[in-house]
């Protein structure tokens, strides 16, 4: 049960980093219409997008390894393999500071959701 809930988990933040690569790829094309500090706050708000997918697919890939046997108990307990950069993962407030194209609003929250349902799933693992 818990391989399928994480396959199931992988596949959306997979579909996501497609989304957000296409959407990275339209919006590079259409900065140059927009003033220097909203550029900024669109490229500040994009990295974080980047950085949750990242976080997550690296939690989930370590998932994996645990599941397929090549992580021990121990080491999936250990910090390098839990989820990291709450700091910034976390932080939903900064995308409001400014209005950010839809597409890049439905897919901060579409991965702040997943960060924390993600991050919920960390926090058991290791109360376990």
């Amino acid at each position: 049960m818990a391989a399928l809930y994480l396959s199931r988990t992988y596949d959306e933040a997979f579909d996501l980093l497609i989304e957000a690569r296409g959407l990275a790829e339209r919006e590079y094309r259409r900065r140059h219409s927009k003033n220097f500090e909203d550029r900024m706050i669109q490229i500040r708000e994009s990295m974080r997008l980047t950085s949750r997918l990242a976080q997550i697919v690296a939690w989930l890939l370590a998932q994996k390894a645990y599941q397929a046997g090549e992580l021990s108990s121990t080491d999936i307990a250990a910090q390098e393999y839990r989820l990291a950069g709450e700091k910034i993962c976390l932080d939903w407030q900064a995308a409001h500071e400014t209005p950010l194209p839809p597409s890049l609003m439905s897919l901060l929250r579409r991965s702040y959701e997943l960060y924390c349902r993600v991050r919920r799933l960390d926090q058991q693992f290791v109360e376990n």
